[in-house]
């Protein structure tokens, strides 16, 4: 009897040990998808974003080769992937690390004229960029400084990279939203 309490104490013992083991790796995974979930597409180029959902649209929804994409259009891995991630962000692509392909909403966007693109992008806003074009909403005669909306990043996101990185995200975003003239950007404001 008193071999069998050791035994069933010592099975207790690795079963609560294995318990808050796993329960620690998914808090890790947790924590690494909430970093992820974090970061705002950065330094984009609009005429490259435009480009690629085109040369996406030819293809249909069977995608390309990440790598064969940016060849074609012609530039290089690190500027066409920051666009791709924006592509991604905003709804309009998916990927799987070796081919990139238009959603059905990248799909309309595609093939529709500019107040159908703008009608698709104000569609599929992702909660942060929400957000961030409330902020502009809620400001002073809706006018508000880069500065500001950096700063209500690092707040209300709690985003702590870079300066030139977070510039880089806010000036993506206000450039994004121009370009649809969803919001009028001008360099600083």
């Amino acid at each position: 009897l008193h071999n069998k309490n050791t035994l069933m104490r010592r099975l207790n013992n690795k079963y609560n040990h294995k318990m808050e083991e796993t329960k620690r790796t998914q808090e890790q995974m947790e924590s690494k998808e909430d970093k992820t979930k974090t970061e705002l597409p950065y330094d984009i180029n609009m005429e490259l974003f435009m480009n690629m959902v085109n040369a996406l649209s030819k293809v249909g929804g069977k995608g390309e080769n990440i790598i064969d994409l940016y060849n074609s259009l012609n530039v290089s891995k690190q500027v066409a992937s920051k666009t791709a991630t924006l592509l991604r962000f905003v709804g309009l692509a998916n990927s799987n690390n070796r081919t990139i392909w238009l959603t059905e909403e990248g799909l309309i966007f595609a093939n529709s004229n500019d107040e159908g693109k703008r009608k698709v992008i104000m569609s599929k806003i992702p909660k942060k960029y929400k957000i961030m074009l409330n902020w502009i909403k809620n400001s002073k005669d809706h006018i508000m400084i880069t500065n500001d909306i950096r700063n209500s990043v690092i707040k209300i996101f709690n985003i702590h990279v870079g300066k030139r990185l977070l510039d880089g995200m806010v000036v993506a975003f206000c450039n994004f939203f121009n370009n649809f003239e969803i919001i009028k950007y001008t360099k600083g404001k």
